[in-house]
């Protein structure tokens, strides 16, 4: 499965200021940078597992990658992973460094975003073969609403 985290590029070549062209490489943070999933692929996603549960935000389909920080239909990224890619975006910034922030998003079956920064993901299949294999090993399945999860995160 994925752990959504982010893309970087980072400049090398000379000062475009001087009149001298730049060249960027992209550095992908996950699978280096091969594409695992199609857009409009099924997808699932697992926040967490902790004493015997689970935490399962259910299934959907894979939209493609996009900057968690600037969504346009879907609440900000929240977490560990999230909070560690705006950390590392001001340290590009800060040495003059190109940073495409791009992260997997998710459109769940009921109707609610999930970044690949606040889940482990994968194929619908990957995950239901996890979800049997923690069932078989008897963890308790709890499925949870990603909005009350933000909501505690945030303090709310």
């Amino acid at each position: 499965m994925n752990r959504g985290c982010g893309q970087k590029r980072r400049r090398s070549g000379r000062d475009i200021g001087r009149g001298v062209m730049k060249r960027y490489q992209i550095i992908y943070a996950d699978q280096g940078g091969k594409v695992r999933h199609k857009v409009g692929s099924r997808v699932g996603a697992i926040l967490g597992s902790k004493e015997k549960v689970v935490d399962f935000l259910g299934y959907g389909v894979y939209e493609g990658d996009f900057d968690p920080d600037k969504p346009e239909d879907a609440p900000r990224a929240v977490g560990a992973i999230a909070d560690m890619g705006r950390q590392a975006a001001v340290i590009a910034a800060e040495n003059n460094i190109a940073y495409l922030r791009r992260n997997p998003k998710i459109r769940l079956d009921n109707g609610k975003i999930v970044w690949g920064c606040e889940c482990w993901w994968g194929s619908e299949e990957e995950v239901k073969k996890q979800i049997e294999a923690y069932k078989g090993k008897g963890y308790t399945i709890n499925e949870v609403d990603i909005d009350e999860i933000r909501k505690k995160y945030m303090g709310q």
